[in-house]
């Protein structure tokens, strides 16, 4: 048959549902150690500049709604992503 695999197994929705539920959270938690790489000076220059078009999603994200001004306040999401990346920079 077309489309499946030697022992018959062919992924579903709940395959799919768990592979991209563990997307959605290893994502923006990997920017973390990305950043500690990048403080440190580990990372690769050659990577730089593809890891930030990796994350300017995450980093749009976190200022979408961002007031800008001397109190500026930042979303619930850009918050936390901020506090988080902070975390991994000390």
């Amino acid at each position: 048959m077309t489309g499946m695999t030697d022992d018959g197994w062919k992924p579903g929705w709940a395959f799919w549902t768990t592979i991209s539920a563990i997307t959605l959270v290893a994502y923006p938690l990997s920017i973390g150690p990305a950043h500690w790489l990048d403080v440190r000076g580990l990372l690769p220059e050659c990577l730089q500049t593809p890891l930030t078009w990796f994350y300017d999603p995450i980093l749009w994200l976190a200022a979408l709604n961002a007031d800008v001004g001397p109190h500026g306040q930042m979303n619930p999401f850009g918050r936390a992503i901020f506090w988080y990346i902070e975390l991994w920079g000390k």
